[in-house]
């Protein structure tokens, strides 16, 4: 009993001289919102999107043969920085691929003026809104300036870093 007694107040006494470290991290919950205003067909099977800010987006359903059988469908997100922070999966692998054959037809429509909206759950790690722009896929007449290259295009100089040509 008096080494149980001793045992604990050696203890009491170390642990008074422990200073503990407290760990503080942000808690991010707002979704994001990405505002897609480039999208085309990329190599393996997959969607390059193009998001306002010129950060490039991954679009990769379900049963992909070159991306390692996905079991799931989902968008590779890059941030700011360009490096791959997550993927957010679909919750129905059916809107990927209608989200993908979509893009097929219309992708050189997509624009600054005509964007399609996303938006990503950060704590469910998931897609949860997609807006899809007015763009008919079935359209016989259209607008030219959709052939023709986007009003803004980033050029990348060796010198002067990155200039943004209009």
């Amino acid at each position: 009993m008096k080494l149980i007694i001793l045992s604990f107040l050696i203890a009491l006494l170390i642990s008074g001289f422990v200073k503990s470290q407290e760990v503080v991290r942000t808690n991010f919950l707002k979704p994001i919102h990405l505002k897609i205003v480039q999208a085309y067909p990329d190599s393996f099977d997959t969607i390059s999107l193009h998001n306002n800010n010129r950060r490039e987006l991954t679009l990769v359903c379900k049963g992909n043969r070159f991306m390692g059988e996905e079991k799931k469908s989902f968008i590779e997100y890059r941030n700011f920085y360009n490096n791959v922070s997550g993927q957010f999966y679909f919750s129905d692998d059916r809107t990927c691929m209608d989200l993908k054959k979509f893009l097929e037809k219309v992708h050189p429509a997509i624009n600054e003026d005509r964007p399609l909206k996303i938006e990503l759950s950060r704590q469910a790690e998931s897609v949860v809104k997609i807006i899809y722009p007015s763009i008919d896929p079935h359209l016989e007449h259209g607008d030219m300036q959709d052939l023709l290259p986007k009003k803004r295009t980033l050029d990348f100089y060796p010198n002067d870093g990155m200039t943004l040509l209009k």
